[in-house]
């Protein structure tokens, strides 16, 4: 899920409960809901895990990481830009086109 930051779709998550459901129970109907399965084994699950959850774990951490722009190797691989941090470009003033896009000549 770190790799690629794309916003997945419900169904993703529908087809990966599936695959589990699937290999857990060797393709016979399910005697115990996925959903209590994937509960902490303290409470009686077995801690399965949350696809969805993990999903968003893992988009929160990347931008917990970019707002606190403690990590420096994430600043350099991100760009110049972020040194300013990204609470800078609020005040930045608006452009027009961009230098890149000003290099585009205008197609009508």
């Amino acid at each position: 899920f770190q790799t690629i930051p794309i916003k997945l779709e419900k169904k993703f998550f529908e087809e990966m409960n599936k695959i589990t459901k699937k290999f857990i129970w060797l393709n016979k109907k399910p005697r115990i809901k996925l959903q209590a399965l994937q509960d902490i084994k303290s409470r009686g699950g077995m801690s399965l895990p949350s696809w969805k959850l993990y999903y968003r774990s893992a988009v929160l951490i990347w931008t917990k990481e970019w707002i606190n722009l403690n990590n420096r190797r994430i600043l350099s691989l991100e760009g110049h830009d972020l040194q300013k941090g990204w609470h800078a470009f609020l005040w930045k003033p608006k452009l027009k086109k961009t230098a890149v896009l000003s290099q585009i000549p205008n197609q009508r």
